[in-house]
């Protein structure tokens, strides 16, 4: 069953609150406006401005932004962040896991053409499409 984790569905939910209040926001801010638990949305935020979505800025004054405009993040970026690579399969071409029976699977390279059906679809929707 494909499904989307928990933690890349909470940061699509933080990042579409995000992209409808500009300012610097605080973990603290995000988290009774979205009610999302405070420790998961500063670890998700984590993710993001390691992934290069959010900025964040230290002290009083201090929060997280959205570096890009909505329409510029894709669903896949923001998966991705939180996530990893989106591959349904170990054997999927740029996978970085290693599939043991990949020598001698009959398989071998056919989910590429579903994994880029995904993948696509992830790289149409934006962020913007969310909110919208």
């Amino acid at each position: 069953m494909l499904k989307l984790s928990k933690m890349a569905d909470y940061g699509i939910v933080i990042l579409a609150y995000m992209s409808q209040n500009p300012a610097c926001l605080s973990s603290t801010q995000i988290a009774e406006n979205t009610h999302i638990p405070e420790a998961t949305v500063s670890k998700i935020l984590k993710l993001l401005n390691n992934g290069g979505i959010v900025t964040s800025t230290r002290g009083a004054n201090g929060g997280y932004q959205i570096i890009e405009k909505a329409q510029d993040i894709s669903a896949a970026k923001i998966i991705e962040a939180i996530d990893g690579p989106v591959e349904l399969t170990s054997c999927v071409e740029g996978s970085h896991s290693t599939c043991q029976i990949a020598a001698t699977c009959q398989l071998n390279g056919r989910w590429q053409k579903i994994n880029g059906a995904v993948r696509g679809a992830l790289d149409s929707l934006t962020l913007k499409d969310f909110v919208a």
